[in-house]
């Protein structure tokens, strides 16, 4: 569960989105416009005083770059070649909801003229753009992601201004100006990489209207400047985007400093039969952040307006100490600070006014990051004023902020009326900041010249100790395509004494199509556990025609590092030859307690499944029947079964009859039952195999009789009967009907329920409906959400729900609003008919009719124990509250920020705004059902929803038909149909007394 006190706070800044929307009732907002609030406005600091406000650790301090006039607004930065600045500017924020109307950014050009280290000549570079929230340098020009577009712009005559102006891709979405594709960062493969922001779009190239699109949906992107070939990666959060030295991928969400991006979507995308449940991991702990600015003056009024409300409601309060507005993700690879700095990840808070560090420590594949600076930051500022959205590795070996320098951050949504009367959301609109974090005494060196470097001169730069350095060079090798490179780059994948510089002279070799035998064997043996990684991936395409790599990569599968061994589980599967089997197999006999490792071997073994099983039946009977070892043999022969090739069905039947696993019935059940799973998976079952195979047959029969009788068994645990739950999926719908239905009761604990109501329901026959329509009344509360789900999934079904509706079995409203309307348009006209004249009278009434009627419950005393069990009622199917229920929404505990009316509007009004991750989505599958929910996680292969009760369901691709989104909130609406007002009034007083 999420610390209670990671309040999302009412602010929605550039790098924290609001999940609660605030809004007044109009009566409420009559009595705003009568007594307009006093909010005294905070002065701006100029400039040349900004370094009093700051407090840094010791040893640095705040240097300034550059301000107001020559900037505003900046949001991103990044540096070219020869020390040239180019920052986005984000003008127009906040965003007013309309769309249309005059652009809202552009990109200015810096130059630092005397070499001072203060950049004061300014132009504007390209304008007319729309909101730019990345850059990345290419070819003398630079690249600028401002959705809906991807621009390419470059100034070909030396007046500062791009008179190139070319639209590249267009398609990304926009929602709000918090969540839009940003953060363009050069990668070691050199492919430039974004952040996709969870924004979603249909990208495609922007003079081809009639090109097949790239969906981003939930994910990341990444595109080759060379080629322009544009591709979606796994990810995504919310603002930032960053690299280590060794190319681990890293973002940030408003509350979640530091996510690690661990599964790469193109290892994934070639097992269309691997469901994958997640793709990147939190890698922080603690969410405490230290200030010093104090609380903003119409924050302080908002409590005192809350506070002179008719009734005595729980004191307000502001999350002034927690993370609320993470953004501007950026590993520090410099060599100006001291050596334990290096590899520090560090992040803006723009809510806080502060910069956050912490420390990366190596976690099996990926990390855990911790707090380094003890009850204080880096840096923080008692200026409320500074907005750090954005840091870079600079040229000079430090970090380097972008300041959008505003005295207000949040936007017009995250505030309420009476609020908005009384401040003005653009002052600072013409002011920004750029800084540089140094040691203290730090002097800048003169800007690079590496644009007039000469490519010998390049290759030498890659021994440089700073990252920007390195990149910058090695993408100037790429762009010029330079043959002199590639002698000088062997020389130094032999003879470097840097671990970094082998690292960029192997991917510099690879992308000249110059890379040998002899460099790649050279990386396979480096002592540097991080070169021998990326040289395996630089190997991959190599495998299959030089005996000597393919043996050599072979042998790292026993590596003593684990992203080595990580890194050759995906490879391997880049090869036919059957010692990648045994290999891999020896990979999940070490690994497959992990779900990363898991998932890479399990991405590798399209075509040698079958082998690995034998392998590991063959050579390691104790992995065979460990915790970990069972669910890898499930994992792995549900694979086979899913690609339902005769052959290798029959060669996993054979291994379950005979040798090793014929000795131990644990084996023989998981082989059969992964097996069995996959088949029905690829709308198949075992059926047509057994009759060729009369021992499995017998063998199978024996099993499911054997879980009848568990079932039947008074004493039997819930973990024995949901095992053999589970084989009665692969029985005839005959044996298995009564013994699963039986179990739809309270009698049984509600995760035997569930999985005895999902394996009846895996049967198509029209019966089931019938079953558990009739159950619908016995099961446990938190079970019946999941069966009206079933029932809704299949359209022979509908009927027997919506009789069920009919004969008061069920209310009406136990369907949510969406659900409803869709019956009420159904294709079928029986089911349309009948669902009209059951659900008209259960429509919800219009919203504000039914916020102003419930008016009244704001006078009402609320009893705070009454009001827990009405929460507990009809809430924690989908939040969690004091450690009760279920992750789905939003934490209750997360609301004490709220007014009672603020609140009850959210609470009757869910749809009022709707954010784009917790939006519901109905998914067709091409076997008849449908199921929804919101989507958790996309890979190239599934995608992951959940639901009430928080249940997940990950679905392949390949089964699905249709996936569509109604726009509306998971929260249904017609609540006011199940509470009246003192129960309302009740409910406010508990949620609003939470502790934090």
């Amino acid at each position: 569960m999420e610390n209670p006190r990671r309040i999302l706070t009412s602010i929605s800044s550039l790098s924290a989105l609001c999940l609660l929307i605030v809004s007044l009732p109009a009566a409420e907002k009559k009595a705003a416009a009568t007594e307009k609030l006093n909010i005294p406005s905070l002065p701006a600091t100029p400039a040349a005083e900004a370094h009093k406000t700051f407090e840094t650790i010791d040893g640095f301090e705040m240097q300034l770059v550059a301000s107001e006039p020559q900037i505003q607004e900046p949001i991103v930065i990044k540096y070219d070649e020869n020390g040239l600045l180019f920052v986005a500017e984000y003008l127009k924020f906040p965003w007013d909801g309309k769309k249309g109307g005059e652009v809202n950014g552009r990109i200015r050009l810096l130059q630092d003229v005397d070499g001072n280290g203060h950049y004061e000549k300014s132009t504007v570079f390209a304008d007319d753009i729309a909101w730019p929230t990345g850059i990345q340098a290419w070819k003398g020009g630079v690249f600028v992601v401002a959705s809906p577009d991807l621009w390419y712009f470059k100034d070909t005559n030396g007046d500062g201004v791009a008179d190139v102006r070319r639209k590249v891709y267009t398609g990304f979405g926009f929602t709000t100006e918090e969540g839009t594709a940003n953060n363009l960062i050069w990668g070691l493969d050199n492919w430039i990489y974004g952040a996709g922001s969870g924004s979603g779009g249909q990208i495609r190239p922007a003079d081809d209207p009639q090109a097949k699109t790239v969906a981003l949906g939930g994910r990341d992107f990444r595109f080759d400047p060379m080629s322009e070939k544009f591709e979606a990666i796994s990810g995504s959060e919310q603002f930032g985007n960053a690299f280590d030295d060794w190319n681990n991928r890293f973002l940030c969400q408003n509350s979640k400093p530091g996510v690690h991006v661990i599964l790469p979507a193109r290892y994934l995308a070639r097992n269309p039969y691997l469901p994958v449940s997640k793709v990147r991991q939190n890698i922080w702990e603690g969410d405490k952040v230290y200030r010093t600015s104090p609380p903003e003056p119409w924050r302080e009024a908002r409590s005192k307006y809350r506070r002179s409300l008719d009734r005595k409601w729980a004191p307000s309060y502001v999350a002034d100490d927690v993370f609320t507005a993470v953004s501007g993700v950026t590993v520090y690879r410099g060599a100006a600070y001291p050596k334990e700095f290096h590899g520090n990840i560090f992040f803006g808070e723009v809510q806080s006014n502060l910069i956050h560090r912490r420390v990366l420590k190596p976690n099996g594949v990926s990390f855990d990051s911790k707090r380094v600076d003890k009850e204080t930051e880096i840096v923080r500022s008692r200026d409320n004023w500074f907005r750090p959205t954005n840091l870079t590795n600079a040229p000079d070996g430090t970090l380097h902020i972008a300041d959008m320098y505003r005295e207000i951050i949040e936007t017009p949504t995250s505030m309420t009326p009476e609020i908005l009367a009384a401040i003005d959301l653009q002052s600072g609109h013409k002011r920004g900041r750029i800084y540089r974090l140094a040691p203290k005494g730090f002097k800048a060196p003169a800007p690079p010249k590496l644009g007039s470097s000469t490519t010998v001169e390049l290759v030498r730069a890659l021994e440089n100790p700073n990252g920007w350095w390195r990149d910058t060079a090695q993408r100037l090798i790429y762009e010029r395509q330079d043959k002199a490179a590639i002698e000088p780059l062997r020389a130094l994948v032999k003879n470097s004494q840097h671990d970094t510089a082998r690292l960029h002279a192997l991917h510099s070799l690879a992308r000249l199509n110059a890379i040998q035998d002899e460099e790649l064997l050279i990386g396979l043996s480096d002592p540097s556990a991080g070169v021998r990684e990326h040289a395996l991936r630089l190997a991959e395409q190599y495998l299959e025609k030089n005996k000597q790599v393919r043996n050599k990569a072979i042998t790292l599968a026993k590596d003593d590092n684990a992203r080595v061994r990580f890194q050759a589980a995906f490879s391997l599967g880049e090869t036919t030859d059957p010692r990648a089997a045994a290999a891999l197999a020896s990979i999940a006999s070490r690994d497959a307690e992990d779900y990363w490792m898991r998932t890479a071997i399990l991405s590798s073994s399209l075509n040698l499944a079958t082998g690995m099983i034998e392998q590991l039946l063959a050579d390691n009977s104790d992995f065979a029947v460990s915790k970990s070892g069972q669910q890898f043999l499930r994992e792995l022969s549900q694979l086979v079964g899913s690609r339902n090739q005769k052959e290798e069905v029959m060669r996993i039947l054979k291994a379950a009859e005979n040798g090793p696993a014929a000795k131990d019935p644990k084996i023989q059940r998981t082989l059969v039952l992964g097996l069995g799973d996959g088949l029905v998976r690829s709308r198949s079952s075992l059926t047509p195999y057994l009759e060729q195979s009369p021992a499995a047959a017998k063998l199978l029969s024996g099993m499911i009789s054997s879980a009848i009788k568990t079932l039947q068994k008074s004493s039997s645990s819930s973990a024995q009967r949901k095992l053999a739950i589970k084989m009665l999926a692969h029985a005839s719908f005959d044996e298995a009907k009564d013994p699963l239905t039986t179990l739809l009761n309270r009698s049984q604990s509600p995760s035997v329920q569930i999985a005895a109501l999902n394996t009846l329901t895996g049967f198509a026959s029209a019966d089931v409906a019938g079953r558990v329509a009739a159950a619908l009344p016995n099961v446990s509360p938190s079970v019946k959400n999941e069966a009206i789900e079933s029932l809704l999934g299949r359209k022979i079904w509908i009927a027997a729900l919506l009789s069920a509706v009919a004969d008061k079995k069920i209310s009406a409203d136990s369907i949510d609003p969406s659900r409803r309307a869709s019956l009420m348009k159904h294709k079928d006209e029986t089911i349309r008919k009948q669902a009209n004249e059951l659900f008209a009278s259960s429509v919800p009434h219009a919203r504000d009719k039914v916020i102003a009627a419930y008016q009244p419950a704001l006078k009402l005393k609320g009893n705070a124990k009454h009001g827990q069990i009405v929460t507990e009622q009809i809430c924690i199917a989908c939040h969690k509250i004091d450690k009760k229920g279920n992750d789905v929404g939003p934490n209750l505990a997360t609301i004490q920020n709220r007014t009672p009316a603020d609140l009850m509007i959210h609470i009757l009004d869910p749809n009022r705004e709707v954010q784009a991750n917790y939006t519901q989505y109905i998914v067709e599958l091409n076997d008849g059902r449908a199921v929804s929910g919101f989507i958790v996680t996309e890979s190239p292969t599934s995608i992951t929803l959940k639901r009430t009760e928080g249940v997940q369901e990950t679905l392949l691709r390949q089964n699905i038909k249709d996936i569509t989104s109604n726009s509306l909130s998971l929260m249904p609406e017609g609540l006011e149909q199940i509470i009246n007002q003192q129960q309302m009034s009740d409910m406010l007083t508990y949620l609003l007394s939470l502790k934090k």
